[in-house]
């Protein structure tokens, strides 16, 4: 990648966690890291990355898991409020689920998932028109109130930008601060729906049962 060091070394899943963290701590001391952080992992995981740097003297730069407007799992469980307390970034993925907190799509090129995804978005319409309202107040997206309402919670939002407009996108929307009466609106439109496309846990099924 031609760089000295990495800024951020994401270690992607709790699997011989101890071992892991240990052979990263050395990369850090070496300096061919500049932060370390975790993703896919819940709090009693992070909980035990955080002791184990914080033997070593390392900060616990950030957690990187799932998050969006209709999958605040890891908000309820008190994994973000862990982050806050102790400064640690948090970083979600999967911030529009797949496009489907994009809006409403018409003539897209037929695939399995995007059928099985399109009848995810009937069951949004009501969730679409609440962003559609609050992003007319501030000239944005559908997409970009999915983005500025998890940036508004103080969460870093990872879309997968491959055109320069998809970035300037993000950019305008990281750059929006909804008020908490916009998110409290957005949240509990959500919630009356009750729907889930990627469940929290949805990379479980590759973690060593004795990591």
């Amino acid at each position: 990648m031609k760089r000295d060091r990495i800024d951020i070394y994401w270690l992607h899943l709790p699997n011989a966690i101890e071992q892991n963290m240990q052979e990263i701590i050395e990369l850090y001391r070496e300096g061919l890291i500049k932060n370390i952080g975790v993703s896919n992992f819940n709090l009693e995981e992070c909980r035990a990355v955080k002791a184990q740097l914080d033997e070593a003297g390392i900060p616990l730069y950030g957690v990187q898991n799932h998050y969006s407007l209709i999958n605040r799992d890891w908000e309820k469980d008190g994994l973000l409020e862990w982050c806050r307390e102790n400064n640690i970034s948090f970083w979600a993925w999967a911030v529009l689920e797949e496009g489907i907190l994009a809006g409403p799509k018409k003539d897209e090129k037929f695939t399995l998932l995007k059928a099985i995804y399109s009848s995810k978005r009937r069951k949004l319409n009501r969730l679409y028109e609440k962003m559609n309202e609050i992003g007319e107040r501030h000239n944005i997206t559908i997409a970009q109130v999915a983005m500025a309402f998890v940036s508004s919670k103080g969460i870093v939002p990872i879309c997968g930008c491959r055109k320069p407009e998809q970035v300037k996108q993000l950019y305008e929307a990281v750059n929006v601060k909804l008020s908490q009466a916009e998110m409290t609106e957005l949240e509990e439109t959500a919630d009356q729906l009750n729907i889930h496309i990627l469940g929290k846990d949805i990379f479980r099924f590759a973690v060593h049962k004795n990591s």
